[in-house]
């Protein structure tokens, strides 16, 4: 009984067994259904997705297309690209947002980056257009008619009279068809490569200059087209730096884009930019320069000629070849080179073309012609490019100028040889004369036998070494303001030499007077003297003395160019390169890269006036006859040294004035300081010349209102032909003698010595004040 009851607990545990086998395999087949239909619902979606994914990338193509598009027409096919990658790379970044679940740290960091790009692009775009419309409402008026010349800038006197016309004398016209190929290639070359393939607007050659002068480069150009220089001779604002600048460059192109090249033909356009511009030889467009330079006409140019023409488009005065034949020529290289590079010409026909000189082209030289007052017109030219950006010969304006007419009618007789006989045939010179309180200009007689407009001035341009007239400037002046000298400071001229050097330092008279006062130091132009008062003052503060007074000493290694603010000669090539500026001893006599007679008068004029520096100026007023935008103009007062260093500087140099017979020229008081150089050693003997031939001779002399200061010598060295030390003397005393008569006022005005100024009587050959005892023969004031 018990056996059969143990059985059937056996048989009950099984059964049981089974059940729950049954029931477990019924819920595994039922979660597999489950997981099928599961599986089936998402395929369904997948597929729903790649469908709704297909279209979407359909859409985003679409529309990515329409903005490469739309950039390509409107802004070049460079910003096209830029605005097509920028459209991918923000596509791409919303792709990486949806593959990604909410609480993804990829998602999260994605989700930041693109809130910053769409951001900033929302932000750009607004920005943009805003400032596209902008450009576009400001812009002028689109006057076809302005680019057929009619308007011409006038000037004007200091009294409002009328002294010039400039803008439509001598300006030929001529078609696209008249012009021959080869000068439109080297035109193309040179000023616009892709010309023919662009809207207007150059995008790539925009970028590469932009980036350029971003970097400081001063090669990387403008990045304009030519119809862009189009636009901007003919229609945009007057100025060209700063934010204005950046204005009128968008400008530009906006009319470029929109206006000009809707409006025009390529070939049109090309009339319009080859007959406007002034191309030095005093004309105006390639058909007037053709006849001026090769005396035929453009249509029959020939390779070497048509590369020389479409050289003068960057810098008429630079390279016209009556001015420069060497800059001329190096010019016509770039512009053959420029053409073998686009693929213009062949190397063999560069070299043909440059195998025949410059000079040997030019059939015409007595073509030129020039404008009454032409010296002092242009001066006036190129301030007026300097102030506003714009060529006055194309932009009709109303210039206002400091021209004291009779003085300049004075001063050019002078240069003409009706009130001066000049040394020979061959000797040159150049005069300025100031408003020693203003810094205006009054009259410039810019050189002899000049022609032609624009032509190198011997008044503003040159750069030559100014002998003695550095003393007051370098020496005396810095030793006065710094180290408080007064006139009757010693110093021992003795055999002396610059620092480190074993060369003897040698007076003109090859003497040494031993212990002498300033004054008789200054007066009488002792070079050791000199030196020692350069030797003991410290040379950052002859430094702030001299660049103060507009002068450029030679203060920085090639390369380098001197800033005033940061006191530092920064690199030309990398902003952020810096060396301190040094100044060597040879400045103390005169000896370095020099000055014109401009710079000098303006330098000068501190000691007629009290201290004070004015940047020499000849335009008081601009008016833009479009517009009658109307800016005016006057020169800065600059504080240069103390009233009593110009007064004791003066006070010895009216003995100078005596001794050049400079005191009858006017009823003013009148104060002077000569200067002379001399050749090298090797010069002397290469070109026969004697032992004390000079080549320059300088004269700067001043009342108490006005400053006359003149340059005479050799602009190049000829075999045999030279003036002696004493010729140079009387050459230099007799044109400043005649252009002091010309120029200077006769009021009777003295010069007044300040408070800050006394007068003490020392012992003779010391610094001692003289007693009671001191004979009077040993008495100095």
């Amino acid at each position: 009984m018990e056996k059969r009851v143990n059985r059937n607990r056996k048989k009950r545990i099984k059964i049981n067994y089974n059940d729950i086998k049954a029931k477990i395999n019924k819920e595994k087949i039922k979660d597999e259904i489950e997981v099928i239909k599961t599986k089936a619902s998402k395929a369904k979606e997948t597929l729903k997705i790649n469908k709704t994914s297909k279209t979407c990338f359909i859409y985003l193509a679409v529309v990515g297309l329409l903005i490469f598009l739309i950039s390509t027409l409107a802004f070049g096919f460079v910003f096209a690209v830029l605005f097509a990658f920028m459209y991918a790379v923000l596509v791409f970044l919303t792709l990486v947002l949806d593959n990604n679940s909410e609480k993804s740290a990829k998602r999260k960091i994605v989700k930041f980056i693109l809130t910053i790009a769409l951001g900033a692009c929302i932000i750009g775009a607004i920005l943009f257009i805003l400032f596209f419309l902008y450009i576009a409402i400001t812009a002028p008026k689109f006057d076809v008619a302005k680019l057929s010349r009619g308007e011409t800038t006038l000037i004007y006197d200091k009294d409002d009279n009328l002294i010039a016309t400039l803008g439509t004398e001598k300006r030929e016209k001529i078609t696209y068809e008249e012009i021959p190929e080869v000068l439109i290639d080297a035109i193309i070359a040179t000023e616009d490569s892709r010309y023919f393939q662009h809207n207007g607007f150059d995008a790539p050659r925009f970028l590469k200059a932009s980036l350029g002068q971003a970097l400081g480069r001063g090669d990387a150009g403008g990045g304009s087209t030519l119809t862009m220089q189009v636009a901007k001779n003919n229609f945009t604002s007057v100025n060209a730096s700063g934010i204005k600048g950046i204005i009128r460059k968008f400008t530009d192109i906006y009319l470029s884009i929109f206006k000009i090249e809707k409006a025009f033909t390529k070939e049109e356009i090309i009339e319009f930019y080859v007959n406007a511009p002034y191309l030095g030889g005093n004309s105006y467009g390639v058909e007037q320069a053709s006849r001026a330079y090769f005396n035929k006409h453009a249509s029959e140019l020939n390779l070497a000629e048509a590369s020389l023409i479409a050289g003068l488009f960057q810098a008429p005065g630079a390279y016209d070849p009556y001015i420069d034949i060497d800059a001329a020529t190096e010019r016509r290289s770039t512009v053959l080179n420029l053409m073998i590079k686009h693929g213009y010409i062949t190397k063999e026909e560069k070299e043909l073309a440059e195998s025949i000189p410059v000079k040997s082209l030019l059939k015409n030289e007595t073509y030129q012609t020039t404008n009454k007052y032409q010296d002092y017109l242009d001066q006036v030219i190129k301030e007026v490019v300097d102030k506003t950006g714009s060529d006055p010969y194309m932009v009709p304006m109303k210039v206002y100028t400091n021209m004291d007419t009779k003085k300049q009618e004075n001063i050019e007789k002078v240069f003409k040889g009706e009130t001066f006989t000049w040394a020979n045939n061959t000797i040159q010179g150049g005069a300025v004369a100031l408003d020693s309180a203003t810094g205006k200009i009054l009259a410039i007689g810019a050189g002899r036998n000049r022609s032609g407009e624009r032509t190198f001035s011997y008044a503003t341009d040159i750069s030559r070494q100014i002998g003695s007239t550095a003393k007051p400037l370098f020496d005396y002046g810095p030793g006065i303001e710094f180290n408080n000298w007064g006139t009757g400071k010693i110093f021992n001229d003795v055999a002396w030499s610059y620092s480190g050097s074993s060369s003897r330092i040698v007076n003109y008279d090859g003497a040494y007077l031993g212990k002498i006062t300033m004054r008789y130091s200054l007066k009488d132009s002792r070079n050791v003297p000199a030196v020692q008062a350069f030797q003991q003052t410290d040379k950052s503060k002859i430094i702030d003395f001299v660049t103060t007074l507009g002068m450029t000493p030679e203060l920085c290694e090639s390369g380098y160019t001197y800033n005033k603010v940061s006191k530092k000669c920064v690199s030309d090539s990398n902003s952020m390169k810096t060396m301190a500026p040094t100044l060597h001893e040879a400045h103390a006599l005169g000896a370095f890269n020099g000055a014109s007679p401009l710079q000098m008068a303006g330098a000068y004029a501190a000691f007629s006036n009290g201290g004070y520096y004015h940047e020499p100026y000849s335009v008081r007023k601009i008016v833009i006859r479009e517009t009658e935008e109307t800016t005016e103009y006057q020169s800065e007062k600059v504080k240069a040294m103390s009233d009593s260093t110009a007064y004791m500087i003066t006070d010895i140099l009216k003995e100078v004035a005596s001794s050049i017979g400079a005191t009858g020229t006017t009823s003013d008081q009148v104060a002077s300081k000569t200067g002379t150089t001399n050749y090298d050693a090797k010069t002397s003997a290469e070109y026969g010349y004697g032992y004390s031939a000079a080549p320059d001779g300088w004269i700067v002399g001043y009342t108490p209102n006005m400053v006359v200061a003149i340059w005479t010598g050799y602009v190049e060295n000829i075999k045999g032909v030279y003036l002696t030390q004493n010729q140079m003397v009387n050459q230099r005393n007799g044109l400043f003698r005649a252009c002091a008569k010309a120029t200077f006022n006769s009021t009777g005005a003295t010069f007044t010595r300040p408070s800050s100024v006394v007068s003490v009587t020392l012992e003779k050959g010391t610094d001692l004040l003289a007693s009671p005892s001191t004979p009077a023969n040993m008495r100095v004031t």
